[in-house]
């Protein structure tokens, strides 16, 4: 509590002498009678002669502001205008005007080969982003935002593999002319095999040689020659080794000096990937590296899509933004308001049909102008409904006062909150009253144009 009365003193002293810093028991008011601040506001400023100065950057070191909170504040002196940063949405709002603002600048990326080196041992890819300024299509040097770098870098290079079974035979050559015939016997082999005993413990080849006397192209039993018979005998069975993996339903690796379990387990049904407790088709705890394309159904989307569940057992679609995220906007018109019951401000309704859950951003502002010629002012009241009833924290009440005796004064309203809705068809409205004095105009004043002083815009997002 020290600390923050010490940085209120400080910030009195900056802002001036002429104002007086009050302070209630949870917030603080700075203006220049000593009046409480407002219960409502945190910190409530009153100044005829001053302003609120909030920081000013320009559009490149905005959008170079690491994970900006919700709601952050700053102004863009590209663009001269206050933004405002959405996480719900992760992007730039411009408080400017209330329509729909000009496109923005593209943000590009580029590509260039990255040598082997600090960055990638083995080579790779650099990837940089950044705003195209000069909307040249171009990203130019000048416009990188080097935090934003990114390598994907090559893996280390693998050992040589065995070397692959021998080629299939060519094909056989033309025969050469035959030689004179010749005058000997053919000396022709017989093969036997050998069950184990005295010549083959463990079983063996017998090889017999001899003159084919009778030139029949065979070995016959009388033209054996005992002397250059030989054995070829198998060798003693060697010692069965263990197993290098015995756990079941593990698939083997080979870690370079034997076989083992790698981390792959396939009960038959399902795979996992470090888990023996797999509940999909692949189970992996954990996270997923991909170097190509995310392709459910064999469909890798186009850039800027984002993929859109269907439910259980069923493959997710890409979908674009626009049709994931819809935005709707009316705007009003001047209309009287005269009694002490809620009425539409005309306009200001929009109906809409859901077909799963969503979250609805309802934000609405406007404009009340009083008609007082006798008692000063309107006492008004602006509330937020759907499907007909009043939704809670969605209202706003608003004393618009004229001390001068005077009409046509004007105050404005200003909402912003979100609803969650089930599926089927929802209609949101905004409705006025007045709760004493005189009556009042919601939705436009005399000295602006018509129908643009009052809007209601609904973001859907589906859940």
């Amino acid at each position: 509590m020290k600390l923050i009365f010490l940085l209120m003193a400080v910030f009195i002293q900056l802002i001036g002498l002429n104002s007086i810093s009050v302070m209630g028991q949870n917030n603080v008011g700075i203006n220049p009678t000593g009046a409480l601040p407002d219960p409502s506001a945190a910190l409530d400023i009153v100044a005829a002669d001053k302003g609120l100065l909030i920081p000013r950057m320009s559009a490149v070191q905005r959008m170079a502001i690491a994970a900006p909170a919700n709601g952050l504040l700053v102004y863009d002196t590209d663009s001269m205008c206050v933004l405002v940063y959405r996480s719900a949405t992760m992007s730039w709002f411009s408080l400017c005007s209330g329509g729909s603002g000009g496109n923005g600048h593209n943000t590009l990326v580029t590509t260039a080969t990255e040598p082997a080196g600090a960055n990638c041992p083995y080579g790779g890819a650099r990837l940089d982003f950044g705003v195209d300024i000069n909307d040249n299509g171009t990203l130019d040097a000048a416009e990188i935002l080097p935090t934003l770098t990114q390598f994907v870098c090559d893996g280390a290079p693998g050992s040589t593999g065995a070397q692959g079974p021998a080629g299939a035979a060519g094909v056989q050559g033309p025969a050469g002319p035959q030689g004179p015939a010749g005058s000997g016997l053919n000396t022709v082999a017989l093969t036997t095999n050998v069950a184990p005993g005295a010549n083959c413990p463990y079983s063996g080849v017998l090889l017999q040689f001899g003159l084919d006397a009778n030139s029949n192209g065979a070995l016959d039993a009388g033209e054996i020659n005992p002397l250059h018979s030989r054995y070829i005998c198998n060798g003693a069975p060697g010692s069965s080794g263990g197993l290098g993996c015995t756990n079941a339903n593990y698939v083997l690796k080979n870690d370079g000096t034997q076989i083992v379990c790698s981390q792959i387990f396939d009960n038959g049904t399902n795979v996992g990937i470090g888990t023996n407790t797999p509940t999909q088709k692949l189970d992996v705890p954990g996270n997923v590296k991909f170097s190509g394309a995310l392709m459910p159904n064999n469909n890798p989307g186009t850039t800027g899509q984002v993929l859109v569940s269907q439910g259980a057992n069923t493959a997710p679609v890409w979908q674009s933004i626009g049709n994931v995220i819809q935005v709707l906007k009316a705007t009003s018109t001047r209309t009287l308001i005269s009694t002490t019951s809620f009425s539409n401000i005309g306009g200001l309704t929009l109906s809409f049909t859901l077909t799963t859950n969503a979250t609805v951003l309802v934000s609405t502002y406007g404009s009340i102008e009083t008609t007082s010629t006798s008692y000063y002012g309107s006492g008004v009241i602006v509330q937020v409904f759907l499907n007909g009833v009043a939704v809670n924290d969605m209202f706003q009440t608003i004393d618009v006062t004229d001390p001068s005796g005077f009409t046509n004064t004007i105050a404005p309203w200003s909402m912003t909150n979100t609803i969650v809705l089930a599926p089927g068809n929802h209609t949101i409205n905004v409705r006025a009253k007045k709760y004493a004095f005189d009556d009042f105009y919601a939705g436009g004043n005399t000295t602006a144009p018509n129908p643009n002083e009052g809007a209601l815009i609904l973001t859907i997002i589906p859940q």
